[in-house]
């Protein structure tokens, strides 16, 4: 019958060195032989040390298949800022814009070539254009985690030779 500590620190300490990324971090846990304070931080760890160990033998073509899969999810896309600005009309005597208030808008600001654009987006495609801002930001994230992953896949590659 196994005993489970009732310390969470253990467990903390534990999923510590499980998210370094490192072949210590397996190491570690079978030297010390650490009992698990509960059935399901015992399921929690083996799932990542599965990831780890598929993650770790994942080859550069696997990575990009990987990589093109998951931004297939992310369309639409938009690069740049969306924001509201307050502009002045052309008519003469407008009491919104004489109230320096003036009118809403919505713009796509972006910057290409050294040169910083905007485009003039629509009431009712704003949030469209949201959606695709932040599946910008969610490439990019995904960018700096297959960059990790196809370094690891290249070690792991030079490894088995």
């Amino acid at each position: 019958m196994l005993s489970f500590p009732t310390s969470s620190t253990m467990a903390v300490s534990l999923l510590e060195r499980l998210n370094c990324n490192s072949h210590f971090s397996i190491l570690s846990i079978s030297i010390f032989n650490l009992p698990l304070p509960t059935p399901i931080f015992f399921l929690t760890c083996t799932c990542a040390l599965c990831y780890m160990y598929v993650e770790m033998s994942e080859t550069p073509k696997d990575v990009r298949k990987w990589f093109l899969k998951e931004v297939e999810k992310l369309w639409p896309l938009a690069g740049g800022s969306l924001s509201l600005r307050k502009n002045r009309c052309i008519r003469p005597n407008c009491p919104v814009c004489r109230s320096g208030e003036g009118h809403p808008a919505y713009a796509l600001h972006t910057h290409s070539q050294g040169r910083q654009t905007s485009l003039y987006v629509p009431d009712e495609l704003v949030g469209k254009v949201e959606v695709a801002v932040q599946n910008r930001k969610k490439l990019q994230e995904l960018l700096v985690e297959a960059g990790r992953r196809y370094v690891n896949a290249l070690k792991f590659q030079r490894k088995r030779r």
